[in-house]
């Protein structure tokens, strides 16, 4: 029957479906794929994939997974995730600064060395002393100390905020260019 209705057969949203699309929020994997129609879950041979413009409509509409008692919707959930992984990779890079900034306080900042140098009737003599190493340990501090305020301000004690341009605003822009370059040029320092 040619333009005959067909009705939409949608998945319910059950608690394993919600669980699944929870966890792997928290993991932080994603959790649909450009080109992909499907959720990125892992399904079991009997359960059906769930498309993504299900669950886009599941977010859209409010929709209470079944057999859910708190009453809370799928937006709620995915929200409380994505806070959740938030939080915890916000503790995981403080964790990783704070062992960047411990590294360099216990960093020794020259080594012993046998150097060489032309003495007053001009042979070459050889001596022990020390070398300064360069400013990599000074460079991986300043970023570590950079990293931890801005992303914990309570403890590490700064307030001042990261403020994004609303519109196109030349000078701010030419700053923000000029703080990303020197950013670049800061990571490529402690790379070497």
């Amino acid at each position: 029957m040619k333009g005959a209705y067909k009705p939409r057969s949608d998945i319910a949203l059950t608690l394993e479906i919600v669980d699944a699309i929870v966890e792997r929020i928290k993991s932080g994997e994603p959790i649909t794929r450009r080109g992909c129609s499907y959720l990125l879950l892992d399904y079991l041979p009997s359960q059906e994939k769930v498309p993504v413009s299900t669950y886009t409509s599941w977010l859209r509409r409010g929709t209470i997974p079944l057999g859910s008692k708190d009453g809370y919707t799928l937006q709620d959930l995915v929200e409380e995730a994505r806070e959740a992984y938030r939080e915890e990779f916000k503790k995981d890079m403080v964790r990783r600064a704070e062992g960047v900034f411990s590294d360099g306080l216990n960093m020794v900042i020259s080594q012993p060395a046998v150097l060489k140098r032309i003495n007053e009737s001009g042979k070459i003599e050889q001596y022990n002393g020390r070398v300064i190493i360069p400013k990599v340990a000074e460079v991986r501090q300043r970023v570590a100390e950079f990293v931890v305020r801005k992303l914990d301000p309570k403890t590490y004690g700064d307030s001042t905020k990261i403020q994004f341009t609303s519109g196109f605003n030349l000078p701010e822009l030419r700053r923000a260019k000029e703080r990303h370059d020197v950013l670049l040029r800061l990571k490529e320092e402690v790379i070497q």
